[in-house]
């Protein structure tokens, strides 16, 4: 696919220039010059590091040298051009396919960024940049150790949980069914492993999203189905709380879609779950589905269903839409939660939503929140967009 992306670069480099120069009119830089630094980029993908370094280098000095004007105009053609060649790629090819080698050709653009950037200030400036990038190393090795923590804690957690399971059910069968206080507790015990269990499953999958190897197995479905099935599992909770769950009728989709059932399964249901959990008893949470993006359909996609789970809840802070997607952050104090996974602002480890993203964004898509404020008088609600690709053909690089 690497080889597939360089040629598309080479062959469509004059309308990256000129795209690229429309969104960008005032800078000095010609077309010619970004014509050839696009195919410098096409050239140099598939070469050594080291290598694709010293292109970038020797590429800088000769554009920019001294000269800190045509620098900061590099800057920002370098800005435009990357995400013009993202977007022109995954309009030509599959995208999940295209996201597999993409990092190959960013990692180009990136080097090129850093070498302009150091030319557009003075030796100050030179310094603020290398202690910036010092930080983001620190940051990156923080995060690699959070990930580490996270995936030995979890398998650690693994062998007690199997013990205590075992002995309840050497225990299960030395009690009689007449024994009612003892069916309580092993009941109890049972409830509580249950729970322990997910928790563990959902930090291993969180450590195999922030490693990049969380695993899709494609095969052909039903999306309206499995978001069926997810809100059928639903029935009692939300029973319980008192809170309806309406599933809107389906657009028309091209037929089944290749995708992970299971996968899909953990994504609909932290969502609904979260809805759930953040509407008071006697609201209502709402699913439905549109069709968007058609104009990006291709030979494997066509085009895009957007998930929207919607609540009457509560609602989010515009400040914490993004954040509630990071890994183990909880909006309010711990000490306000109740327990359970579907009682009234019940507590969590903050996994759900992360975990969410990360499966969503493996397979292409992309999933975010709408909400008019925080409220738990007026409870202004909250939607959850989850956007999924329809894929109808299944890539040869998969």
């Amino acid at each position: 696919m690497l080889e597939t992306l360089t040629t598309w670069l080479q062959q469509n480099s004059k309308r990256l220039c000129d795209g690229t120069l429309t969104d960008a009119p005032n800078v000095l830089v010609d077309g010619r010059e970004i014509d050839e630094f696009v195919r410098l980029i096409a050239n140099t993908t598939q070469q050594a590091l080291s290598d694709q370094l010293y292109a970038m280098q020797k590429w800088a000095v000769r554009q920019a040298g001294s000269d800190s004007m045509a620098a900061n105009d590099w800057l920002l053609i370098i800005r435009i051009l990357k995400q013009k060649t993202l977007l022109g790629l995954t309009k030509a090819f599959d995208p999940t396919a295209v996201l597999e080698d993409w990092s190959a050709v960013d990692r180009v653009f990136t080097y090129a960024l850093i070498e302009v950037a150091k030319l557009t200030s003075s030796s100050e400036n030179a310094l603020m940049l290398e202690h910036m990038v010092s930080l983001r190393r620190q940051m990156e090795e923080l995060d690699r150790s959070k990930s580490r923590f996270i995936q030995v804690a979890a398998h650690e957690l693994k062998t007690p949980l199997t013990l205590l399971e075992g002995y309840a059910n050497m225990i299960r069968t030395s009690v009689s069914e007449e024994d009612l206080l003892m069916q309580m507790y092993l009941a109890g015990l049972d409830g509580g492993t249950h729970r322990l269990r997910e928790i563990v499953g959902d930090m291993i999958d969180l450590s195999m999203i922030e490693s990049g190897v969380i695993k899709i197995t494609r095969q052909p479905l039903y999306m309206d189905k499995v978001v069926n099935q997810v809100a059928q599992s639903f029935a009692k909770p939300f029973q319980d709380r008192r809170v309806g769950l309406d599933l809107e009728p389906f657009p028309s989709l091209p037929g089944p879609v290749y995708a992970d059932p299971e996968r899909l399964v953990q994504v609909f249901s932290k969502i609904i779950s979260n809805g759930l959990k953040y509407t008071p008893d006697g609201g209502r949470v709402t699913i439905r589905a549109v069709r968007v993006r058609d104009e990006e359909r291709s030979e494997f996609i066509d085009g895009y269903v957007d998930v929207q789970i919607s609540d009457t809840g509560i609602g989010i802070a515009p400040e914490n839409l993004e954040r509630i997607f990071a890994s183990f952050d909880m909006m309010g104090e711990v000490a306000n939660h109740s327990s359970g996974k579907t009682k009234f602002k019940g507590g969590g480890p903050g996994l759900g939503l992360p975990i969410a993203r990360g499966i969503v964004e493996a397979y292409g898509g992309r999933i975010w929140a709408e909400s008019k404020g925080f409220d738990e008088r007026k409870r202004p609600g909250s939607t959850f967009h989850i956007e999924l690709p329809c894929q109808i053909k299944v890539s040869v690089n998969y």
